[in-house]
């Protein structure tokens, strides 16, 4: 799939795919920095390389910024639905983007300050999400949010939408569960009486459901989940990782309790699925989901002292695509005039055109009926004097 395709609409991708996305995306930039560097060099006469950044130092760099997300939202008071939105629309955007022509800051912001528009969440403008922020004038971010935000929805291929709502679906997962397991209609619900008594208190069921949208955010900014894999599995494991947690004693060893309710939760989800292959995606999804809530990546945050190395090297990169997109706007300015004379002059074309081709039809017309005319008059004589036998 191209990434014209891929910016259209997010399909779930494979680890593999993921990466030879990213590693295409990566050469793209560095094809894009050498022309840069060598448009440099020939207007100064003096070696103009910029060093392009690793791949696996741009992750890095992308997941840094990433995990301040979360907090950017609690700064400005976003609702949970703004944050996952901005989370996925971030992760969405450097997927097919590279962090080497995108400085990761300005589109942190975008990526809220768009999220808020889609959520309606219309209270949290420009100026309060900065000023949260303490961001200042004198920064200039103001301009370059403004400016990223048409390049960030070409990024997402105009795709806004983001479904399931987060809140809302895990209030309906805990409902369906609860009532599920009350009605003996699960499987596990023999050894899951905890989990009923436990979602039947409105107060600790409202608790488990604002955990599990905290480990859904968290998976979401510190591993490739969201990429990976489909929301219904990211939501069923992250309800039943918050559920288990719950239940789980202090002083004890959570292992075996999460996987009782992972499997409570997928023995909700899988009677839903019409067919058989259907359940078991879900179950390899949830399987897989469940191995990166227990990897390094999600337990180890990348380092600020990683980040700040990474965003060193990638600021050099941020000034050669800047110059590049100067270049690119001053082109299109000066070939403006050119262009507007091209439209004019294929409009008086076309006009010219219409109107030679309605005279030339009202020429052919007119000769038609003299032809006519001219046969009606050759005709009458003829039969006016044929005598009668």
């Amino acid at each position: 799939m191209s990434m014209a395709q891929r910016t259209s609409c997010w399909i779930p991708l494979s680890e593999r795919a993921l990466l030879e996305l990213r590693e295409a995306v990566h050469e793209q930039a560095e094809v894009a920095l050498r022309g840069a560097s060598a448009a440099k060099a020939l207007g100064s006469g003096k070696d103009g390389a910029t060093k392009p950044i690793g791949l696996e130092q741009g992750c890095q760099l992308v997941l840094y910024y990433a995990q301040q997300l979360p907090e950017l939202c609690r700064l400005c008071k976003a609702p949970r639905e703004v944050c996952w939105s901005a989370v996925v629309f971030y992760r969405r955007f450097f997927a097919v983007r590279s962090p080497m022509a995108f400085d990761p800051t300005p589109v942190m912001f975008t990526a809220v300050f768009l999220a808020c528009k889609v959520e309606e969440a219309r209270q949290i403008t420009l100026d309060k999400l900065l000023a949260a922020a303490e961001m200042s004038p004198a920064s200039g971010m103001r301009e370059k949010v403004i400016a990223m935000e048409v390049p960030f929805l070409e990024g997402l291929g105009f795709d806004v939408t983001i479904e399931p709502k987060v809140d809302s679906a895990f209030r309906a997962l805990a409902e369906d569960l609860c009532g599920d397991l009350q009605l003996g209609g699960s499987p596990a619900a023999a050894s899951s009486a905890a989990v009923a008594a436990l979602l039947s208190d409105e107060e600790r069921r409202a608790e488990v459901v604002r955990d599990a949208e905290d480990r859904l955010i968290q998976l979401a900014v510190r591993t490739d989940a969201v990429l990976r894999w489909p929301s219904s599995a990211l939501l069923a494991v992250s309800f039943g990782v918050a559920l288990g947690m719950a239940l789980t004693p202090p002083s004890g060893s959570g292992a075996e309790i999460l996987e009782v309710h992972w499997g409570t939760v997928g023995s909700l989800l899988e009677p839903k699925l019409e067919l058989e292959g259907q359940r078991v995606a879900l179950r390899a999804w949830m399987d897989e989901v469940r191995q990166c809530f227990r990897s390094p990546a999600f337990t180890t945050p990348v380092p600020e002292a990683v980040a700040k190395e990474a965003a060193k090297a990638a600021r050099r990169c941020h000034r050669a695509f800047d110059r590049l997109r100067e270049r690119a706007a001053v082109d299109e300015q000066s070939m403006a005039p050119r262009l507007e004379k091209k439209r004019k002059a294929d409009r008086t074309q076309g006009q010219l055109t219409t109107e030679a081709a309605s005279k030339r039809a009202a020429a052919e017309a007119s000769a038609s009926a003299s032809a006519a005319e001219v046969g009606d008059r050759t005709e009458v004589p003829f039969a006016v004097g044929v005598a009668a036998p």
